[in-house]
């Protein structure tokens, strides 16, 4: 048989079946300083896997920065994987079977630019969670989210009283 030549188009993927592992991922930052080195989050990543098939290698990488017009397309980079350091490895998580991984996330003075609002300059940071991982028969998948630390309303985060910096909490799937 011939070689396809590489101007015809792929074969479609078969569509995904329900008996591969699903990621749920909740991320709680539950500190932050900004310091003359830079903005520091402490967070807490919960792993959950909700599918009835183990999750292996779970790579998850992370990256902040401050929330800009600029930001969706780095985030898009990001999440398709462009280079970033694996901030959690976990082997394996078996159906039902939960992990917490706990950490700081640093943006270093000078990757930032804060931006203008009226006389005040702002950083709102913006926290990307990507986690990949496999499973049976080489196959993979992506969990993924960003969101923008900060607080619930009305609920500054006790140690910070006069920080910008509050607590923030997102939950996120496939």
């Amino acid at each position: 048989m011939p070689a396809a030549s590489p101007a015809e188009p792929l074969p479609p993927s078969p569509p995904p079946s329900k008996d591969r592992p699903w990621l749920d991922v909740e991320l709680t930052a539950h500190s932050a300083r900004l310091t003359l080195i830079g903005a520091t989050v402490g967070y807490r990543i919960s792993l959950r896997n909700s599918g009835p098939v183990a999750a292996e290698n779970i790579a998850i990488r992370l990256d902040m920065a401050n929330a800009d017009a600029r930001r969706q397309q780095e985030l898009a980079q990001f999440f398709a994987g462009a280079a970033e350091e694996i901030a959690h490895h976990v082997e394996r998580l078996g159906p039902g079977e939960t992990r917490e991984l706990n950490g700081e996330y640093m943006l270093r003075q000078g990757s930032y630019t804060p931006f203008r609002a009226g006389d005040r300059l702002l950083l709102i940071p913006i926290l990307a969670c990507d986690a990949r991982y496999r499973w049976d028969g080489g196959h993979s998948a992506q969990t993924a989210g960003a969101w923008v630390v900060g607080s619930e309303h009305g609920r500054p985060m006790q140690s910070w009283p006069r920080s910008g910096w509050i607590r923030g909490r997102a939950a996120f799937r496939p």
